[in-house]
């Protein structure tokens, strides 16, 4: 008989896409796979649009989506937090519902404030709950139902700390690792450097919608790139990509082509620049870039590590519990990358440098991968100190779903 899960995540794709990534993982080991969303949301597109793929064979590869309808807690006052404890109190019941109509085997959720309901539900229905954390500090939502999960699997040794009363693994972050594609466009827009050559390429990256502090440091900074042969392949996100167009353009940058893809290609002495709002082929771009400015999300942070490029990275000051601040501490520590606080921005010109300067020796004396380990082996695979493991991010979708399966 068919094992039964029930899966949960949402509110960024920074929760939703390692969830994503374990369903396909669970699917593949022949299991009834269930997803538990907020009704018209990032979550629900994302599932919809694995559900409507067409390279499926049959109906076993589709995930049927349980909606509800929950709110976050803003971290300002608002009057929408009057309606939080109606929200949760309903969203709870109709999860109960669910589990008592599916009769999972397990649950699992991977953060955010939807998963929070599913996850009481669960306890309260008594069937096993496991977590899968992205940062090396918690959010709220994985804080409070880490407490009633009986296994925990981690991104980084760094969050053992804040489940100690739980099994935990560190198995890496889940990630949808597709292959680079030969014909990708971003290698007629950016060829091979050819030996002798001194332009590197810089790649921007401010999240979906992009970022209007890093998109407003960049552009102040131009010429410092320029000065270090820097071509730019920059993320401006969709609301910012026109302004951005127009303001290179009042620079004198030359437009030189435009892609299908809807990027948008300049030049201006011997720089090149190429801006973009949004891609669905971040690996292709991946493996064409020598360094990259990022924010601290868990996920991008991820795929970086897994393409060994030199991290920039500026952590979001407002993220719900500093999550940002603390991954992008951890990779300066494993020497992958050079964090830099919004609050700095006057120091960007000499940290940048000094970034330069530091990055052909970065990832050289970086931690190796190791596969999932438990936190009571760490001893006995050699990882060594607290911090000192590097999980395989690749793997860490199909770790969680074998060990899952082996404990229910």
């Amino acid at each position: 008989m068919k094992k039964r899960i029930i899966v949960s995540a949402g509110g960024t794709g920074g929760h939703i896409i390692p969830a994503l990534a374990v369903c396909k993982e669970l699917l593949k080991k022949e299991c009834e796979v269930y997803y538990i969303g907020n009704e018209n949301s990032m979550e629900f597109d994302i599932i919809s649009r694995h559900n409507s793929r067409d390279d499926f064979q049959s109906s076993q590869n589709i995930i049927p989506f349980y909606s509800i309808n929950v709110q976050k807690l803003y971290r300002s006052m608002t009057f929408k937090h009057l309606l939080f404890p109606f929200k949760l109190l309903k969203s709870v019941i109709k999860c109960i519902k669910y589990i008592k109509k599916i009769k999972p085997e397990a649950f699992i959720g991977f953060g955010g404030f939807v998963a929070g309901p599913p996850a009481l539900a669960a306890w309260f229905c008594r069937c096993p709950i496991f977590l899968q954390e992205q940062n090396c500090r918690p959010g709220l939502t994985n804080r409070w139902t880490g407490k009633i999960a009986k296994v925990v699997f981690l991104a980084y040794e760094e969050s053992i700390k804040y489940f100690k009363s739980r099994k935990a693994y560190v198995v890496g972050n889940p990630i949808n690792v597709t292959e680079v594609s030969v014909f990708s466009p971003w290698k007629s827009i950016f060829p091979a450097i050819r030996e002798g050559e001194t332009t590197k390429r810089l790649l921007i990256l401010g999240g979906s919608q992009g970022s209007l502090y890093i998109n407003n440091l960049i552009w102040g900074h131009l010429e410092l790139f320029r000065n270090n042969n820097l071509d730019l392949i920059w993320q401006t996100g969709n609301k910012h990509l026109i302004q951005i167009k127009n303001e290179l353009i009042n620079r004198n940058y030359v437009m030189k082509e435009t892609d299908d893809d809807g990027q948008l290609i300049f030049e201006y002495e011997s720089q090149k620049v190429c801006i973009f709002a949004f891609t669905s082929t971040i690996h292709d771009i991946y493996s064409i870039s020598d360094f990259v400015i990022s924010r601290g999300g868990a996920l991008s942070l991820a795929e970086i590590e897994l393409h060994k490029i030199p991290a920039f990275v500026i952590p979001l000051s407002t993220a719900a519990v500093n999550e940002q601040y603390y991954n992008a501490l951890n990779m300066e520590k494993r020497n992958m990358g050079l964090m830099f606080e919004e609050k700095d921005k006057t120091l960007f010109n000499t940290k940048f440098q000094d970034f330069l300067e530091k990055a052909p020796s970065m990832y050289t004396s970086a931690s190796p991968h190791h596969v999932a380990f438990s936190c009571e082996e760490r001893s006995n695979l050699g990882v060594g100190e607290e911090g000192g493991g590097s999980p395989n991010h690749i793997t860490a979708a199909e770790n969680i779903a074998n060990i899952l399966l082996e404990c229910i």
